[in-house]
């Protein structure tokens, strides 16, 4: 079996198209035998890295995997396609329903389980919730000194209290042709896929940047975070960055940027320093091309010190009666997560670094 990977069908595929580009030119006389060969093995190779799919070397390196079942599909009804583990008989069509098979399970996990939805739920502080909101507290950041043994009580000056996160609903749409998603498992297990990815990476876009809705307005941890201008997102401003998260008590465990940022840190500082720094995590543009994180910005963040609550268990719609749909025979499924807005135990612990003039 081929073990499937980016490089491994890409080099297939030109191999192939290389030597069929050749042949089409005209007679070739003694190395025609040779490209028919070329053509019929790496063919071969295509085939059975698509067939195979199953075998891709990490979902981490395609964030597009293929689902693969080579048997024939069967006669099961729609009702028993389960979206975030609930079948569909179970849930109100065109209503969302909370899919509370998820309740066992760290929905984080779910949300990044795949390689290419959420990066930053499995870092951050998250926990589960109940009822319309979360309650918080956060540990105050204490002085202590020596006492006499007449000296007043200071305690009322430290207080602490908690609060509530206001939940926000992160969502996304699929649509499949409603046989095909009853009968073969591989397409109900890519569009629960595509939703658990949608969800967790629009989730690490709110976590970053906040957002606004019709109910609430949420600051994200770039803005909640303390900002920093500097000429060069280089050994010198990220050292500096961590020097400032320890001396609020923190220990910086990310950089967080766009991918291409990462990259040119991973050019520009030297081998012998990359080591020294908390771990580059890099997060992609959204599926539509909209930027996460801006070119010219990392953080650099304790991101024990951020706080994310998510309702417990996913929830799930579904139609087959939206006009578009119906009259194409497909089914509407959708996936939300209510997430709570991001809360900073302390704000400089999350260091915004943004490249600007000197």
């Amino acid at each position: 079996m081929t073990k499937f990977s980016t490089a491994t069908m890409s080099a297939a595929l030109k191999a192939r198209d290389a030597a069929a580009a050749e042949l089409a030119k005209g007679p070739t006389g003694s190395r025609e035998a040779s490209l028919l060969a070329t053509i019929r093995d790496n063919d071969a190779v295509v085939r059975e890295a698509i067939a195979n799919g199953a075998a891709v070397q990490s979902q981490t390196e395609a964030g597009l995997t293929f689902r693969s079942q080579t048997s024939a599909g069967n006669t099961r009804s729609l009702g028993s396609v389960r979206v975030f583990g609930l079948p569909l008989s179970e849930a109100r069509s065109t209503d969302w329903t909370v899919a509370t098979e998820t309740g066992d399970e760290l929905l984080s996990d779910i949300l990044s389980a795949s390689g290419s939805g959420s990066k930053l739920l499995p870092l951050v502080r998250s926990s589960q919730f109940t009822g319309s909101r979360a309650r918080i507290a956060v540990a105050p950041r204490l002085t202590a000194g020596l006492s006499g043994r007449n000296d007043p009580l200071s305690a009322l000056a430290n207080p602490v209290t908690s609060g509530l996160t206001d939940p926000f609903k992160v969502q996304a749409f699929v649509s499949a042709d409603r046989d095909e998603v009853a009968w073969y498992p591989q397409v109900e297990e890519a569009l629960n896929i595509a939703l658990a990815d949608a969800v967790g990476a629009a989730t690490d876009a709110f976590i970053l940047n906040g957002g606004t809705t019709t109910d609430h307005t949420a600051e994200g941890i770039i803005e909640g975070g303390v900002s920093t201008t500097v000429t060069a997102l280089d050994a010198a401003a990220l050292f500096g960055a961590v020097a400032r998260v320890r001396n609020t008590g923190g220990e910086a465990s990310a950089i967080v940027a766009n991918p291409d940022e990462v990259a040119a840190i991973l050019a520009n500082v030297d081998g012998s320093k990359i080591d020294k720094l908390p771990p580059l995590v890099a997060i992609p543009d959204l599926a539509d091309g909209t930027p996460v994180i801006a070119a010219g910005t990392a953080l650099v963040a304790d991101l024990s010190a951020v706080y994310v609550g998510i309702r417990a268990g996913l929830e799930v719609f579904y139609t087959t009666d939206e006009p578009s749909v119906h009259a194409k025979d497909a089914v509407l499924i959708g996936g939300r997560a209510r997430v709570g807005n991001p809360k900073i135990a302390a704000a400089g612990r999350v260091q915004t670094l943004t490249v600007g003039a000197a």
